[in-house]
Formats: C-alpha cells, structure tokens, sequence
C-alpha cells in the first residue's frame, strides 16, 4: 500500500471518528429492560424490537455484569466515569468487532460488526460531561 494512500485512509478515519462525536443524538427515552428464562421467546421478541425503527434496542443478549456476567454491577457515582464505563463495557463487543457477529456457533454465516470501541468510549465520558447522574435510582 502506498504512503499517500494510508495517509489518505488516516484521515478519512480520522474525520469520519470526528464526525460522529460531532453529531451523537442522545437517547432520552426511559430504559426499559425485558428478560426471559431460557427458551421461552426472549431472543425472537428482542429481534423484533430490533427490526423497529423507533426503538432502540440492544443487539444481543445484555451481558454487563461485574466481575461476573451473571452478577448485576454496582455503580459508585464517587468513581470516574472512566470507571463506569470499565464496568458497563460489555467484552464480546471485542469479540464481534474483531471476528464478526453470528446468532450461534452451529450457524455459518456471520455478519460484520463495526463498531469501534474507543469511540464507543468517547460518546460516553462526552454525554457524562454533559449530563452526569448525581443519584442512583432506588433498588426495588
């Protein structure tokens, strides 16, 4: 590849990265989370949601427990930002960034993922610097 050329992709990356720290719409609608127990439709129903245009729905199964997935993460508001979003990082983002996303193993086709994870990083800590939570909301 040609110097001229990688220079020129650097810069459209570059741009590109500006542009969406630029223009991040925030999402002000309340949170709604649906669970299920295995094998009893959850997966089709949050494929449906996926598929509608006005909502805003998680790709896969939510999986930001910490340290465990399976262990509900408890928020300091005392810590950094930086901290949070160490804690609500879900890691198979890597993994379906590096190596593409597919429902499960046993099915063949896999499908691009290209979300680039320090940007992720960045639109958040900028929406922080805007909109910091001062309270937890109350545990039921």
């Amino acid at each position: 590849m040609n110097k001229e050329l990688l220079k020129s992709s650097e810069a459209q990356f570059d741009y590109i990265y500006q542009l969406c720290l630029e223009n991040v719409c925030p999402v002000t609608a309340p949170l709604t989370l649906i669970s299920q127990i295995q094998r009893s439709g959850g997966s089709m129903l949050s494929q449906l949601f996926d598929g509608h245009p006005e909502v805003h729905a998680h790709p896969h199964e939510l999986k930001i427990g910490y340290p465990k997935k399976y262990i509900w993460p408890d928020i300091d508001l005392n810590d950094t930002p930086d901290r949070w979003f160490e804690i609500l990082f879900e890691d198979i983002v890597a993994r379906h960034f590096r190596f593409g996303y597919k429902k499960m193993e046993k099915y063949r086709e896999t499908f691009r993922f290209i979300f680039l994870l320090p940007l992720q990083r960045e639109i958040f800590l900028k929406h922080l610097e805007t909109d910091q939570p001062k309270i937890l909301r109350e545990k039921d």
